[in-house]
């Protein structure tokens, strides 16, 4: 009992610390993220050639960009598209940076986001900037746009759409299929399930907000997502709606796979104890903290999982009945 009490104190005193639970990268707090000490297969060939410069260590497959070049031209030159001559040179020159294949790559994106109705210079900027990454992320965004596009629940307009799943397709580790299958399962949970409908502009923050922890999750993230949910709405004593529960949900989810457990046990110590006389928000900040210790991968595996787990500014461009809804939104989740 006496162990348990000193370690409440002990919480109270880094709960009170104004550097808890800080959440700033390091670029914001006055200093430079550290220099990189990989090549991530999922930059793109010009900076991972950029960075074999630097890291001579590093070993990287040999660009054939003069090759890719005369494909590129032989494809701009036998289009329909309206470039003049210095224009296609231009292009083309662009995709040799993206090594071998950036040019069959362009050419899928571009045919897509065409037929889907962009009009054609932000579909050659477009497939221009994803042609120049692996054949990965271009695999990954025809899976992810189409999905996005098909949620007409969100009223996503087409750009919004094309930014989320331009950036979901650039996190690493990701697997499209698994991502989107995620996405679909929390779409529904919070549209179709009456016990758990939820506003529109509610909604649409907890898809863009947590689908993306998706990577973390080898069996997928929604499983452990709704057992959270369940978790919360059956602890009484926290006085929680559906709405309040779902930032801590989504701040757990960003613990990795082992959270949900650490924190579920952590916060029935708590509460069993009968001493504890903490509020609610505490005793959920202790049980959070708690369970973020549950998930320390090795560096590499937290540089390749987290550092991209910055969350696309898009979703503050979500259409007009999304943003007007929002209001009213937080009022419900209140």
């Amino acid at each position: 009992m006496a162990v348990l009490k000193n370690w409440i104190l002990v919480a109270i005193v880094f709960l009170a610390s104004p550097s808890a639970f800080s959440a700033k990268a390091s670029d914001e707090d006055g200093t430079l993220p550290p220099p990189p000490t990989a090549i991530d297969p999922l930059m793109s060939y010009s900076e991972q050639r950029r960075l074999a410069k630097l890291l001579p260590s590093e070993q990287i497959s040999p660009c054939r960009s003069s090759q890719e070049f005369a494909t590129a031209l032989k494809y701009f030159k036998e289009s329909d598209l309206p470039l003049s001559l210095s224009e296609k040179l231009k292009w083309s020159l662009r995709l040799s940076e993206g090594c071998d294949g950036a040019t069959s790559r362009f050419s899928r994106l571009f045919k897509y986001m065409t037929h889907a109705g962009f009009d054609i210079g932000f579909s050659l900027l477009s497939s221009g900037e994803l042609a120049l990454f692996p054949p990965s992320v271009t695999d990954s965004f025809l899976v992810l746009f189409p999905g996005l596009i098909a949620a007409d629940l969100l009223s996503l307009d087409y750009r919004t759409a094309f930014r989320l799943a331009r950036d979901w397709s650039l996190i690493p580790s990701v697997r499209a299929e698994k991502l989107q299958s995620d996405f679909l399962q929390l779409l529904r949970f919070c549209t179709e399930n009456k016990s758990t409908q939820l506003p529109i502009g509610v909604c649409a923050d907890l898809v863009t907000q947590v689908a993306p922890l998706s990577p973390l999750y080898v069996e997928g993230l929604f499983p452990a997502f709704r057992e959270l949910i369940d978790f919360f709405q059956a602890q009484k004593l926290l006085k929680l709606s559906l709405g309040q529960s779902l930032p801590w949900v989504r701040e757990i989810l960003k613990g990795g796979p082992f959270a949900k457990d650490e924190f579920k046990e952590t916060l029935r110590l708590l509460i069993q104890e009968e001493k504890v006389a903490l509020p609610a928000k505490d005793l959920l900040q202790i049980a959070l903290k708690v369970s973020h210790q549950s998930f320390v991968p090795s560096a590499e595996e937290l540089s390749r999982l987290l550092k991209d787990l910055k969350f696309s500014d898009a979703r503050s461009s979500l259409s007009a009945e999304t943003s007007a809804s929002k209001g009213s939104a937080d009022e419900t989740a209140r």
